[in-house]
Parts: C-alpha cells; structure tokens; sequence
C-alpha cells in the first residue's frame, strides 16, 4: 500500500491517494491521518482517496502515520505524511464576517499564501464568486445559503490545500439574515411602525436595529435573535406571540447578552386584547422566550450597619 502526496498544509484540503488492494468500497471503511479522519472522496478495492483533515499542531513540519481500518482488517503507513509550515497558506482575517442568506455579500479575506490565480473559496459549502485575488489577499461574493449558520471561510489554494486559520474568530462568516437589510424583507424596506411582522419556520433574523413600534410580532416557528454587537437594542411591538417553536433570543447560557436590551410593549386600556393573552404582552404558545444577561454574583445582600435618615452612604455585608 502507499499514499501520495507525502506533504500537504496544516489546513488540511490535500487530496490523497492510497493504492494498494483489498480496500472496501463501501462506508464501513475509514482511513485517519494522525488519527483524524480523512474525508473519503471515491474508494474501490484498489485506490481510495481522500482529503486530508486540518491539523493544530504549530510545529514546522508534523509527520503523521496514514491508516485505513476496515471490518477485514487495517494497513498503517508510517510517516506517510508529512504537514509542512512552509507551503501552508494562512487566512489571518476577513470583513465583514456577517451577511444575508441571499448573498451578495463582499467579502475581503486576508492572509499569505495565496495563488496568483486559482483559489477556491467556500463557505458552510456555498461557493463564494471569486471578485480579485493576490497572494495576500482575496475578495469573493457570498452566494445563497440555505439558513443561517456560522461557519469557517475555506481558502483552497491550487496545489496546496487549505489555508489554515490564524484566529479563527476572526475568519469565521455568519449566514444571517438583519433586521435593518431590506433583503431580509424581500426587497421592500425594513418594517414600519404599525405593521404585522412574521418570521416563519427557517427564517433566523437579527435584531441589529431598534423598531419602530410594530402592531404585531408574531414568530411562528422562526427565530428572532438580538444582535450581541450591537452596544443598545430595543424591540417595541404592541404584541409579541411566540409559536409554533419559534424563538426569541436574547444572549445564550454560552455567551450571556452583556449590552442593553430593551423590549417595550404599547397599549392603552381600550386596547383589544388577544385571546387567551391579553393586551400589551409578550405570548409564548409552543415557542420559548431565552433571555440570558450578565452573571451578578451579588443580587441582594444585608445592611451591614443601620442607614439613618439624611445618610448619604450605607454599609452592606457584601
């Protein structure tokens, strides 16, 4: 049995050959490399192929034994691949990181490495339309995704593989849909006060923008998220009703909402009430309402010391 090419990047992305004999053709067969799995592109009895898996070590080269393993036995080719620092591309940032599922997006990838002319990229398997490309940097237009998802942008560099990630924070896309883009909206503008706003099942929205005061906001099954960049949001509606599994998202038990988030309801006394709900109320009917801000350690504590009146300070225990 052996394996070609010997070298590759530590992004991963290099299409192996293995030749040999008696491999299995079907899924029960698997081929690691450095014990991660190898991405198995076509296999016969005599050749497999597969792409090589990303690999954080920071050495300058890493040399890795190529194993497959089958219900009928397993082959380990020793040092049979080497990942090597000197011919690995790198993607040290992109901007904006965030844009619609529609597409349309420009987005401006930097990093060393890169060809001439060539490259590849690709995000959560949507390609992004090359626009310019230079060693050092890239620009490509985002195309339609199904749902939102966050996800690494992928630079496949022609003979070289994968460009790994300097910081992967800082080259990771998110596919979502914002409040304030009138493509969210089909085109037709953000939404004006007094209307009824639906967010259906697949749709996940960012609340990237204050509102105005919406007559209606119904979630049905989608989900309504407040952007956590944004130093101050706030939601205004004279109804909210959650449903259907929809969501309303402030913060995650993760990552806590740690900036000001305001959700205003209007009404007045005359106002006509909703079934079951009432006026002026956020409803939950087969949805969930998360709302996770900033841990306080200290919620309530004790006087330490009697405050009397005309006081201008007091002692607390804790």
């Amino acid at each position: 049995t052996s394996s070609t090419p010997s070298t590759g990047s530590y992004g991963g992305g290099t299409l192996l050959t293995l030749a040999g004999k008696g491999f299995s053709s079907d899924d029960t067969r698997n081929v690691t490399v450095c014990d991660l799995p190898c991405d198995v592109q076509s296999s016969t009895t005599t050749e497999i192929t597969c792409i090589s898996p990303s690999n954080p070590d920071s050495g300058s080269t890493l040399s890795c034994d190529v194993a497959v393993v089958q219900a009928s036995g397993s082959v380990t080719l020793s040092a049979a691949f080497t990942y090597d620092a000197s011919i690995t591309p790198a993607i040290t940032a992109a901007s904006p990181l965030r844009g619609g599922t529609g597409g349309g997006t420009l987005v401006t990838i930097t990093g060393t490495g890169f060809a001439i002319s060539g490259n590849k990229v690709s995000i959560a398997g949507s390609v992004c339309d090359i626009a310019t490309e230079k060693p050092t940097e890239i620009t490509c237009y985002t195309n339609y995704h199904n749902g939102a998802i966050e996800a690494p942008i992928i630079v496949d560099v022609p003979g070289q593989g994968y460009a790994r990630h300097s910081d992967l924070a800082q080259s990771t896309f998110y596919y979502i849909d914002r409040w304030s883009s009138k493509w969210t909206w089909g085109g037709l503008g953000v939404p004006l006060a007094n209307e009824m706003i639906v967010i259906t099942e697949g749709q996940t929205i960012l609340l990237d923008v204050d509102t105005p005061v919406l007559r209606f906001l119904l979630i049905n099954g989608g989900t309504l998220m407040f952007d956590k960049d944004a130093p101050s949001i706030e939601l205004q509606s004279e109804y909210i009703l959650v449903a259907g599994g929809g969501k309303l998202q402030i913060g995650s038990e993760e990552e806590p909402y740690e900036n000001k988030a305001l959700i205003t309801m209007h009404g007045n006394v005359r106002c006509t009430e909703m079934p079951v709900f009432g006026c002026k109320v956020i409803g939950i009917r087969e949805g969930s309402l998360d709302i996770h801000g900033k841990y306080i350690p200290v919620t309530w504590t004790h006087l330490a010391q009697t405050a009397n009146a005309g006081d201008t300070t007091i002692t607390l225990k804790q």
